[in-house]
Order: structure tokens, then sequence, then C-alpha cells
């Protein structure tokens, strides 16, 4: 069943989720993105009536009201202007899933009147029904705009400015050998070798999804991959090919630019499309619901770390901007600090 501007971007775990999307000629006349619930039956009914204001507006029957110097205004100005342009597609995707909840809060409310103790108490809403990770992406996007906000000359100071927004311990989950080939396995088995080779692109690259799904077959000269990271626009030093990964691409057969493509379309995957084709398998193969297809970068990560490299080495490979950052990635257990008392013993060893 498909019905207009409705679309469906599955969770990482698989489940649906979805979302009222407007174009951008009817973002531009004021119409907004909605999340409808996640029952099928509720998000269509209620995207049906949302297309039919939009028909009203086709006909001319109703305009769209937008108050001057509301929340709503402001992001749809955030969104025309080059700031928001210049950001990677992925960014602004995220952003705009964002704007959202953003929307549904305060979306008529005048931009004057976000004090920053009704922004500390929006997020303390937001943590505790969505947890600290949806608070840090939907207010660093709210952040995002109050910036152009003060540039424009809307408000004179950026209420939401270092919120001390705790992301805690975060994700740990990491992948084991065996599950990687159990996934593999699974998915040569159901005729996806598309998605064997992500997961081993994963596996051994450590990149963002993302980015795995973008990789050219130009990247790769036979013993190394160089990529640009499409969030950050870095350009990674070449990464030395594993054997097993060399093994996997010299026999995949080259036809079309990208390495990733979907069996059934011939065409590269859009990363929801490859999400649900992974959640499939992952499920086919017997593996937890809670392993993600993005947890392998965690894993590259942890595993660079238990293997004795510093963190400016890992930052070579997996391209994290900060050590900050990495830290929240690697995943430290009982060997990290057995290999340190290890190298403790030596060193004093040698200087008796």
């Amino acid at each position: 069943m498909k019905v207009r501007h409705l679309v469906d971007k599955p969770r990482k775990d698989g489940r649906s989720r979805y979302y009222w999307q407007p174009t951008a000629k009817l973002r531009r006349a004021g119409f907004v993105p909605i999340r409808p619930e996640d029952d099928l039956s509720v998000a269509v009914k209620h995207a049906e009536e949302l297309n039919a204001e939009v028909d009203r507006y086709y006909r001319g029957d109703q305009p769209v009201a937008v108050k001057p110097d509301s929340v709503k205004a402001l992001l749809l100005t955030f969104e025309r202007d080059n700031a928001f342009q210049r950001l990677a597609a992925r960014t602004q995707r995220d952003y705009q899933q964002a704007f959202v909840h953003i929307l549904e809060w305060a979306g008529d409310m005048p931009v004057r009147a976000l004090t920053r103790r009704a922004i500390k108490e929006y997020q303390r809403s937001i943590e505790a029904k969505r947890g600290r990770h949806a608070a840090h992406h939907i207010l660093m996007a709210l952040s995002a705009a109050l910036s152009l906000a003060v540039d424009e000359g809307w408000i004179e100071t950026h209420p939401g400015r270092n919120l001390k927004i705790s992301l805690g311990d975060g994700r740990s989950v990491v992948w084991a050998h065996a599950q990687v080939e159990k996934l593999i396995q699974a998915a040569e088995l159901e005729g996806r070798p598309s998605v064997a080779l992500a997961v081993m692109l994963g596996w051994c690259l450590g990149q963002r999804p993302a980015d795995l799904l973008a990789l050219t077959w130009s990247a790769y000269d036979g013993a190394t991959i160089t990529l640009r990271q499409n969030r950050t626009g870095a350009r990674l030093p070449p990464i030395p090919v594993l054997p097993s990964l060399k093994e996997l691409l010299d026999r995949r057969p080259r036809r079309a630019v990208q390495m990733v493509i979907s069996e059934a379309t011939g065409q590269p995957y859009k990363l929801d499309r490859f999400q649900r084709f992974f959640g499939q398998l992952r499920a086919k193969a017997g593996l937890p619901a809670n392993l993600y297809f993005a947890d392998l970068r965690r894993t590259v990560a942890t595993q660079l770390g238990k293997a004795g490299c510093s963190e400016d080495v890992i930052r070579s490979i997996t391209g994290h901007r900060s050590r900050e950052v990495l830290r929240r990635y690697v995943r430290p257990d009982g060997s990290f600090s057995e290999r340190g008392i290890g190298e403790l013993k030596r060193l004093r060893e040698n200087k008796e």
C-alpha cells in the first residue's frame, strides 16, 4: 500500500518507523515533516488527512499559515540556509527527523520564548521518554537552528549552548568472529552476497554504514582502499585490505560503480532498505536482534585497541575526528588490563 509522502524508515532492529515527508516545495509553503504512530493503519490514516490538507492547498482553498518569528518559521529558514545545505546528506536527514520532534514541542512558539529553562525541561522530557542519545541528537539540531537565529538577529543570545548532555556509556555491543561468519553464510544462502560483502567491509574497515554502501571500485587498488567519509568530509589514508576481504572483493563481479549492489535492483542500496534486508538475514542466522550493522565500527575500534594500537593509529583507520569521540567507541575488556600489566612487567624487568 503506497500513500503519498508516507515513508517507512526501518529502525536498526528492523521494525518499521513511519514519517510523513512533504516535498521541498511543500516545505517552502509551510508544511512540515510529521511522525505518525508506528502502527501502519494509524500512520496511513494520519498521512491521508495531511494529504487532504495538501490537496486543499493546491486548490487554493486553504493557505498554509506560518507564524512569523515562530520556531516553525526558524526551522524552515534554517533548511534553506547555506549552513544547512553544506551539511552531509545524512546529517540533513538526521536534523530533519529531529525537527519533527521539535515542531511537536514548540512549532508555533515564538523563538524568543525559548528560554534556557524551557529547553532544559524539554531535554529532561526527551531523556525520560526516548533516552539520552535521542536527546543529544534532537538538541544538536535545535542548537544549530538557534545559532542561525542569533546570527540573523531573531534573538540576541543562544539559549541552548553548552547543555552538557551526558551520553553515558552508550552502546557496548561488539561482534564476535563467529557471528560475522554466521551472517555472511546466511547472506550467501539467501542469495544476498552483496550483504555478505557489506558485512565483511564493515568487519575489516570499521567505517560508518553509509560510507560502506557508497564505496566504489575505484577506491580499491588491489591492496588498499581509500575513501572520503561523507559525514565529516575527511579523506582517510589508504587502508590495507585484509586477506578475507580481498578474497571477497576479487571474486565479486564489477557490474556497477559501487561495490555493494542489490541483487534485486542492480542499483546501490539506500541505507534504510539495506537495514531491512540486514535485519531479515540476522534473524535467519539466529543472531540477537540488538546486534546492529553499525556495531561493526565499534568492533574494529575495540579490536585495534586490544591489539595495542594507539588512539591516533585507530583514528587513522576509523576516521574518528577526535580522541574524545573515539573513546565512546572503544570498549575495553579484561584483556586490555592484562596486556597493560604485561607491558608494565616487561618494562620493569628490563630495568632490573
